[in-house]
């Protein structure tokens, strides 16, 4: 299980709809007064993003506290970086109050930098970005991919023309390298907590399908387009922020700005999810060290879990 002079961590980690909160749940009623809790997820992390994450209700969390659920406004746009610096600090914390740090979601990038660590990326830059924009509008993506390949080639390759976002973002951080320390590094914390990886991984797709199509109503709904609503009225959010691009909150979005029936909304989100659990299980099945269960197979991760801790 790895060095026991380290501290302990568990990551457990699944795609969409596979059920990581009530397995996190399960785990600190079994193991009392063992655990605390830190969310890996890039919407949850967000006040008032509540309907279309798949937020644990306010009885939950009074009960089963979540480091990092609620965490910031959506005013502000959170980044990989900070989630980094947050969560090592919530980790070193808790393991000082003599638990351990159980991190618990689905956004993969987090899971992943967290434990490898990161490059630090230039700060957004709002003009440039403006500027971006306009030369995405007006001449479509293929002249910026262009530039994208002159400035990293090796960056290029890795990105689509048609992934707008993260071309305009990828060559945003090209053209502001000249302003950051180019060593400037975040660590991850895989030298210092020896922990314990488990992917809830659903050996039948179609489950988590059928999971994610029961599940989608109380997500997606004329709720989510009245949170959203005021959440871009009462936050002045610009069409660039990451909650806008985030699934369920795409479509209702789309929605509000006309491009999308309310009637159709439903279904596009079901798909996007569908989409957001397939690129998940391609992470997961790249990850080293993981160690996979079914749907169903809580009572043997538990086990694992005792096991690893020597609980």
């Amino acid at each position: 299980m790895g060095n026991q002079s380290k501290p302990s961590a568990i990551f457990l980690l699944g795609p969409t709809a596979s059920g990581k909160t009530r397995w996190a749940i399960e785990i600190i009623d079994k193991f009392p007064k063992t655990f605390e809790l830190i969310s890996v997820d890039s919407v949850q992390v967000y006040k008032g993003c509540n309907v279309g994450s798949g937020k644990p209700d306010q009885d939950t969390l009074k009960k089963y506290p979540h480091y990092l659920i609620d965490h910031c406004s959506v005013s502000e746009i959170y980044n990989v970086a900070e989630f980094i610096n947050d969560a090592s600090n919530l980790a070193k914390k808790i393991v000082d109050d003599g638990k351990v740090p159980l991190f618990v979601g689905g956004t993969m990038m987090y899971f992943k930098s967290l434990f490898e660590g990161i490059h630090s990326l230039p700060n957004a830059d709002s003009e440039l970005r403006k500027k971006l924009d306009a030369e995405l509008k007006e001449n479509g993506p293929n002249k910026l991919f262009d530039q994208l390949v002159k400035l990293n080639p090796t960056k290029a390759r890795e990105i689509s023309p048609n992934d707008k976002q993260r071309l305009v973002r990828a060559i945003e951080i090209e053209l502001s390298k000249d302003n950051q320390d180019k060593d400037s590094v975040r660590s991850g914390i895989r030298n210092e907590f020896n922990i314990i990886q488990i992917g809830i991984f659903p050996n039948q797709r179609a489950e988590l399908h059928k999971r994610i199509e029961k599940r989608q109503p109380v997500l997606v709904n004329d709720k989510l387009i009245n949170e959203l609503d005021e959440l871009i009225m009462n936050n002045n959010l610009e069409k660039n922020h990451p909650i806008l691009k985030a699934v369920n909150y795409k479509q209702a979005f789309m929605v509000l700005n006309g491009s999308l029936k309310e009637s159709e909304m439903l279904e596009k989100s079901i798909f996007g999810t569908r989409q957001l659990a397939k690129r998940q299980i391609t992470w997961m099945r790249g990850w080293q060290d993981l160690s996979f269960f079914d749907l169903h197979e809580q009572d043997a991760a538990n086990e694992f879990i005792k096991k690893g801790l020597k609980l």
